[in-house]
């Protein structure tokens, strides 16, 4: 029987050598897989943003200026809507309300392709936050899609 291939439990042998079945770190493939699906179930199910992880993509929005402060009000602007998506994810993990979602106009990005370009208007009433005064700090009373003067 040497050289011939036998099957022993689904897996495949050469020369009558049993191989065990597949591991991954000590426990059976098949059950960390069904872990995995619950897992993601869970994740969707939860998904709420922790506030430090929210606080600070506000905070990477202000740098880029992305997000402008006026008032009570964050009024953040973008050409993907996913990233609006996001924004209101953050805002309603620190405590805030989406106001409205607005889409502004089309805007140039290069020489041959317009986009659409999105605004959202948030309120965060907390006090206990210091993105205002981060925003003093690093942000800017333009987004980066206004016009230049």
């Amino acid at each position: 029987m040497s050289g011939k291939v036998l099957v022993l439990d689904g897996r495949f042998t050469d020369k009558n050598r049993w191989k065990p079945p597949l591991k991954y770190a000590g426990i059976a493939l098949e059950k960390v897989v069904k872990k995995m699906s619950i897992a993601r179930e869970i994740a969707a199910i939860t998904s709420t943003m922790l506030p430090p992880i929210a606080e600070k993509k506000l905070q990477c929005w202000i740098r880029s200026r992305h997000i402008i402060c006026s008032g009570n009000f964050f009024i953040f602007e973008t050409v993907n809507y996913s990233a609006i998506e996001r924004f209101s994810d953050c805002i309603a993990a620190l405590g805030g309300t989406i106001i409205s979602v607005n889409s502004v106009g089309k805007i140039w990005m290069g020489n041959h392709r317009q986009v659409i370009l999105y605004r959202a208007k948030a309120s965060l009433h907390a006090p206990h936050h210091d993105l205002k005064q981060y925003w003093i700090k690093y942000g800017s009373f333009r987004t980066r899609f206004d016009p230049q003067v």
